[in-house]
């Protein structure tokens, strides 16, 4: 094998073969580590992040950036949260309106960069920072509990009784994003 195919491979499949060598690492030193448990819990506390990991995927493979979107998570969550608790019969319409805060921050930051021009990283420091200070005064700077709540039986849902709701959304989200870059091709 030439070095170059080799040096190709090594940083096409680097960081994957690193992974691999953690995993089986980690499989022999920790107990329960491969446990399907385990990876449902990991699975179920990385799901905003994979989600989110997801539309900043295709952001950035269609040469965009957008550094905002923790910020407009945390809003978006914040009114959700809030709205949830007021409105506690109904949810869908608290949902609905956490989703259109979030698509209108998304729009604020699309019209700085289409209408005015602005490079995207300033326009979406721009929320991320403001977005961080909105979410503590919508809230107060207080942690907001769902302990004892009906929406709790949302996160621990099980489909069967065996597979967690959120894994079931995270594939259906990786095909969705599989399926646009495929398109886009």
């Amino acid at each position: 094998m030439s070095e170059r195919i080799k040096r190709f491979n090594l940083q096409r499949y680097g960081a994957l073969i690193v992974l691999v060598l953690m995993v089986v690492l980690n499989g022999f030193i920790t107990p329960n580590f491969l446990a399907l448990g385990t990876l449902w819990n990991v699975l179920i506390q990385a799901f905003p992040v994979i989600l989110m990991a997801l539309g900043m995927t295709m952001v950035i493979a269609t040469g965009g950036i957008d550094i905002s979107v923790g910020s407009t998570m945390a809003i978006s969550s914040i009114i959700l949260a809030k709205l949830s608790i007021h409105l506690e019969w109904l949810f869908a319409i608290s949902l609905l309106i956490a989703l259109l805060a979030a698509a209108a921050f998304g729009l604020f930051n699309g019209m700085l960069v289409g209408v005015f021009n602005l490079q995207p990283i300033i326009s979406t420091l721009i929320l991320m920072v403001s977005g961080r200070g909105i979410a503590q005064l919508v809230n107060d700077g207080v942690v907001i509990s769902f302990y004892g709540n009906r929406y709790t039986d949302m996160g621990v849902y099980r489909i069967g009784g065996v597979l967690p709701v959120q894994v079931v959304m995270i594939a259906i989200a990786v095909a969705v994003v599989w399926l646009c870059s495929s398109w886009w091709r």
